[in-house]
């Protein structure tokens, strides 16, 4: 039940999505007064306070809210909706029908919700996604770095391109399980904190001797590094990870001629953690809904 007393977040709606939701939903419930979802027909909500609606049936005019999934809109207005038994299409008309206040959550910015305003919220533009999200994004390029090695990771010799949010986690947890650790960045900030970290440092310019060696490489670079000029000096059997946000940082045809092993895995956390991720994005959530209402009394 949710405490009226102390709760100010009226309704919201989520719509569409994957296990990332579901979890979501599940964190709402405590602190929403009312939360309705589409796309879930494969579940069963039983909590009071959740009810299922078809999309013709969202009361738009109402909301406080609406989440869609990390995935966003695409251009036709299809919502990814993996509970669903058929493909969920938004208009633009039904949108029009939301309060001004009301904020628009998905998790990127795509061509269909460019027009939502300033109440429009990408949870994978924002640091602190970002920050939460890097524990479950390195465990689980450790668990795919595990998966495609033949060696152990102790020992290995591990190239990280980037020393942003993500990359730090990365490094100290393959530094953790006895990993000799490289980070390649151009930034000054980034290599006096990684090298403060007892990592290796280099610069982008400089690290072709270092990916001669390397076992693993894995980027966190969202732009082109791992070029067709630059994969010929990797090492033949050293496993590239690749996990910046597309379109990447690898160039996966010419690894592919080159005979490399490199994988592309962006979006690490909702295939590895779920329910974690849904966690996260249930935190972030409830503390933009939360201020903004705050400042509204």
């Amino acid at each position: 039940m949710v405490n009226k007393e102390v709760e100010v977040i009226e309704h919201v709606a989520v719509i569409g999505g994957d296990r990332r939701q579901v979890e979501l939903v599940h964190r709402l419930k405590k602190s929403v007064a009312h939360i309705s979802v589409v796309g879930f027909d494969q579940l069963s909500f039983l909590d009071a306070n959740i009810t299922e609606h078809a999309l013709s049936e969202v009361p738009w005019e109402k909301l406080s809210a609406i989440l869609f999934p990390v995935s966003g809109v695409d251009a036709d207005g299809e919502v990814e909706a993996q509970y669903a038994p058929k493909p969920l299409i938004v208009t633009r008309e039904m949108l029009a029908k939301k309060q001004n206040s009301c904020f628009v959550f998905a998790g990127i910015r795509t061509d269909f919700l460019k027009d939502m305003g300033e109440n429009l919220v990408c949870w994978m533009e924002r640091d602190d996604v970002a920050v939460y999200n890097s524990v479950p994004t390195a465990e689980g390029a450790l668990m795919l770095a595990m998966q495609n090695t033949t060696a152990t990771i102790h020992n290995a010799s591990v190239v990280i391109l980037g020393f942003g949010r993500c990359g730090k986690t990365l490094a100290d947890l393959f530094q953790s399980v006895g990993a000799k650790v490289t980070v390649v960045t151009d930034g000054d900030t980034e290599k006096a904190r990684a090298h403060q970290a007892g990592h290796g440092v280099l610069s982008l310019r400089t690290m072709q001797t270092e990916l001669a060696g390397a076992d693993i490489c894995i980027n966190t670079i969202p732009a082109s590094v791992l070029t067709k000029d630059t994969l010929p000096h990797v090492k033949k059997n050293c496993y590239i990870l690749d996990i910046a946000s597309r379109p990447g940082g690898v160039d996966m045809e010419a690894a592919g001629q080159l005979g490399l092993k490199a994988q592309e895995a962006p979006g690490l956390p909702g295939k590895v953690a779920p329910e974690t991720a849904g966690d996260i994005l249930a935190i972030v959530t409830l503390a933009i809904l939360n201020s903004e209402n705050k400042k509204g009394r």
